[in-house]
């Protein structure tokens, strides 16, 4: 069963949470009102995306935060995935590919221009596609979230990934400029 994600108000404050039954929440913390309920899969990077993005208007290392108006309209609207920008961990790996794949071709294209052996521009264009590759297995992401509001270990598996293309790539790259070395 996916858990459920939450904004509930207590007064003045607002808190963005999850659960496992909404109806147990509301019996065991009787909130004032419940704006919005979405269920989810993947929980908890959904909650560290909406940390993120709202960071400003949070109360220190709590799940509650104050709102105006138009900031819980937001709210809602991320949760009612009409803002869609909170996409599961799995589609950062393939992001970062596309990534990877873009700056390696723009790379490319701009070494023809110069003219150099097309090992060396095939393999330097190939080391510029690693380096969002390089940045997902340093960083766990690209910004949409703070790692810290993820539970531990959360993100190693496309750190993993990326670390792994990263090196493939990487030393692809590097034999592709060897070959030109060796000739």
């Amino acid at each position: 069963m996916a858990d459920q994600i939450y904004l509930i108000r207590y007064g003045d404050l607002y808190k963005i949470g999850r659960t496992k039954s909404i109806k147990t929440l509301i019996k065991d913390t009787k909130p004032d009102e419940i704006l919005q309920t979405t269920e989810s899969k993947d929980p908890d990077l959904i909650l560290a995306r909406l940390f993120r993005r709202f960071k400003e208007f949070r109360l220190p290392e709590s799940n509650y935060f104050i709102f105006s108006k138009d900031k819980v309209n937001l709210c809602k609207k991320f949760l009612n995935g009409s803002e869609n920008t909170l996409l599961p961990n799995n589609q950062e790996l393939y992001i970062t590919l596309a990534a990877a794949i873009l700056v390696g071709l723009s790379g490319f294209i701009i070494f023809q221009i110069f003219n150099p052996p097309i090992s060396i521009s095939l393999g330097v264009s190939m080391a510029l596609g690693s380096l969002p590759l390089w940045l997902l297995f340093l960083m766990g992401n690209f910004g949409g979230y703070e790692v810290k509001d993820l539970p531990l270990f959360s993100t190693w598996i496309n750190r993993f990934k990326g670390l792994m293309f990263a090196i493939v790539i990487s030393l692809t790259a590097y034999g592709l400029i060897s070959v030109r070395t060796f000739l």
